[in-house]
């Protein structure tokens, strides 16, 4: 038994640190795959979409359900263009 009066072997003690550092390491890799999506989303679609995926957020889901549609324009840099006055529907 580990250290005489302990209910845990050595090895087993190693198997469960080992374990919790493979964990931890999974745990870093996933942060990273989320903070790299975050920024590919934020340079294809802007802020605003990007904290709608990432939040979750009823425009999304509106979005998702199909209720709504998000376009995405590209405009020539330049000249600059006043927001539309009024919101069309299809």
């Amino acid at each position: 038994m580990f250290e005489q009066n302990q209910n845990i072997s050595e090895k087993s003690l190693q198997f469960a640190e080992a374990t919790l550092e493979a964990n931890e390491a999974d745990v870093r890799v996933g942060e990273q795959q989320q903070t790299l999506q975050e920024s590919i989303a934020r340079q294809e679609w802007g802020d605003v979409a990007t904290k709608w995926a990432m939040k979750g957020s009823p425009e999304l889901q509106r979005i998702l359900d199909q209720s709504e549609m998000l376009l995405q324009m590209t405009m020539p840099s330049g000249p600059t263009y006043g927001a539309p006055k009024t919101h069309i529907l299809f």
